[in-house]
């Protein structure tokens, strides 16, 4: 048996040959690795990541840590008339690589080169009857860059020459002579000297396998050189060198990087049995065409048998495959809310006051999400109620103990003409707090301005236009828009909108400050609030009440914010109460509009927690 250990990197993970296909763990991982990309498979205590896609990828890393990779670059094509099989890819195993947290590596996967697609020369181009050297497979970023050449081609009578592995870097298949690579070389041809001999491997694959009596030779492999030609027999191709067993992706030893059996003399059918299982052959009659290379294994394409379906086999397309040690996190034990869940999240739900009790077991992947209660709107040309504020955490560390939840009560509405508002109240939970919204301004002496809040309340008209008149936001502004923006320690706020002549100005919002009254006698809209999806939808949450018009002005209707925020609402002769905010969003409510049948602002809408965390 040959001995990996001779030429490969050092410790090389699995043995080649019929004997061998041990595949000794590492303990490469360190349990602590984190990342994301290409399909992933666990076992055993090991997450394995595959890439196959031609199109670029990535290798993104969470949590660093070691790893270890296996690359294989594509197969060589076979030849097409009393051809050579094509050459394996080279076939890197790499183990205990550091990766680093918050970098993404690029993957590319060397593409199998193409078999020759006619039977000599006579009469048609050379590039026909010339095969494809496959591409080179690449894991690199910064300081690392790991390259698994491509395998050489397969000679062609009448045509070419067998290459080497080309030191080329680039994935796509080849038909440029560049000798170097540390792939396997390609099967000489078997007929029409000068032959020219047979390709040449490099660090990670062996040469090609020369030809004979019109028997092409097998090209090399990861692990073996090919075959000559007519050693199998009278007049037939040689066999594909012997690749290399790995048990990186499933746990179980398979095969990569075997060589393409070489092409008999001319009409002489009788087909290889692919080497490992994987190489091409030769085709075994004259309407049966060479095979390719096992596909993600690059392994080389059969070499032709002249005169008819003499057309190579297309060589394997490479791979690469990450792995690391890993252990499943271990599910947080917990009581408290509405428990559900999503995915694989497990989500806690709290609608009113209530205890988060961790019985067992700590993540520090958890998301938390409070609102506090939204403030009511005023009572007469008024403002809209503000939204309370939005605090939203990820990474969050969830560990055993209790945990009182405290929900933000909705702020009371403008019972009637110059009255007052109330602001929302505060939601608190893990050491979190998140302000209630401000009160709407009401068209009153002395109550004219909105109340501060997470986010301000909107100023009241029936006094000179102010766009300063809104109360004063204790979140940051600024949301960026987007969708689960995490919140600086003083949560999501913004203010109040001020008023026009006789318009009040919309309550703010988590996502945008309220704005102002839109003229002289039409109030302002509410701010919208901002989107979440910890409850496994995406739902906007804290948006502004919208602001009361002048009296007796039906429409426009000035709109709360997205996120829960309350109408404006004029229902005459009915009791024109503005809209509520909605309920567990912490929106503010709407505000009222005078008339005749009286006037009422809208309620806050009432707070909530959501924590989530791995199933």
């Amino acid at each position: 048996m040959f001995n990996l250990f001779n030429k490969k990197e050092a410790p090389l993970l699995g043995l080649q040959g019929s004997g061998g296909g041990l595949g000794f763990l590492t303990g490469g991982g360190g349990g602590g690795v984190r990342a994301s990309g290409g399909t992933i498979l666990d076992y055993g205590g090991y997450r394995s990541h595959k890439f196959t896609s031609l199109t670029p990828n990535t290798f993104d890393v969470q949590t660093g840590g070691p790893v270890d990779i296996l690359i294989v670059g594509g197969g060589g094509g076979g030849g097409g008339d009393n051809a050579g099989g094509g050459g394996a890819g080279a076939a890197r195993v790499i183990p205990n690589v550091e990766v680093a947290a918050g970098v993404n590596y690029a993957i590319q996967i060397g593409q199998g080169g193409r078999g020759s697609i006619n039977s000599d020369g006579d009469g048609t181009p050379i590039a026909n009857n010339q095969a494809y050297s496959g591409g080179a497979s690449r894991f690199q970023n910064g300081g690392i860059d790991y390259v698994a050449n491509g395998g050489g081609l397969g000679a062609s009578a009448g045509a070419i020459n067998a290459y080497p592995s080309p030191n080329l870097t680039g994935g796509s298949e080849s038909q440029t002579n560049s000798p170097g690579g540390n792939g396997s070389g390609g099967g000489e041809r078997g007929d029409q000297p000068p032959f020219g001999g047979a390709g040449s491997g490099g660090t990670y694959g062996y040469n090609g396998g020369t030809g004979a009596s019109g028997a092409g030779g097998g090209g090399g492999g990861a692990g073996a050189v090919g075959q000559n030609g007519d050693v199998r027999g009278t007049q037939l191709g040689g066999n594909g060198g012997a690749g290399i067993q790995n048990n990186y992706e499933t746990g179980t030893n398979q095969w990569y990087g075997a060589g393409g059996g070489g092409g008999n003399n001319n009409g002489v059918w009788d087909a290889q049995s692919p080497t490992n299982g994987i190489g091409g052959v030769t085709q075994g009659g004259p309407s049966t065409p060479s095979t390719n290379g096992a596909t993600n294994t690059g392994s080389g394409g059969g070499g032709g048998t002249h005169p008819q379906s003499s057309v190579g086999g297309n060589g394997g397309p490479g791979v690469i495959i990450v792995r690391y040690l890993y252990s499943a996190p271990t599910s947080v034990d917990a009581t408290g809310g509405t428990k559900t869940t999503s995915g694989n999240q497990t989500i806690h739900t709290f609608t009113s006051d209530d205890t988060f009790t961790v019985n067992s077991n700590s993540t520090s992947l958890g998301k938390i999400l409070l609102v506090g209660g939204g403030g009511g709107g005023g009572g007469d040309n008024s403002g809209g109620g503000g939204a309370g504020c939005l605090q939203y955490r990820e990474n969050f560390t969830i560990s055993p103990g209790s945990y009182p939840i405290n929900i933000g009560s909705a702020g009371d509405g403008a019972p009637g003409t110059n009255n007052a508002a109330g602001g929302g109240g505060a939601t608190t939970g893990m050491s979190i707090t998140a302000p209630g919204g401000g009160y709407g301004g009401t068209g009153d002496t002395n109550k004219y301005a909105g109340g501060a809040g997470g986010s301000g309340g909107g100023g009241a008209g029936e006094t000179a236009a102010n766009s300063s008149s809104g109360g004063g936001g204790a979140g940051s502004a600024g949301h960026p828009g987007g969708i689960d923006v995490v919140s600086p320690s003083s949560g999501w706020g913004n203010p109040g909108g001020g008023n026009s002549n006789n318009g009040g100005g919309g309550g703010g919002g988590a996502g945008a400050r309220g704005s102002d009254g839109a003229s002289d006698t039409i109030g302002g809209n509410g701010g919208n609030g901002a989107r979440y999806s910890i409850s496994g939808s995406t739902v906007y949450y804290a948006g502004g009440g919208g602001g009361g018009n002048e009296n007796d002005t039906q429409s426009p209707e000035p709109q709360g914010g997205l996120g829960g925020g309350g109408n404006h609402n004029y229902d005459y002769p009915n009791k024109p109460a503005a809209a509520n905010g909605d309920t567990n969003t912490g929106g503010g409510g709407g505000g009222g509009t005078y008339n005749s049948g009286g006037v009422t602002g809208g309620n806050g809408g009432t707070g909530i927690v959501i924590i989530s965390y791995p199933t």
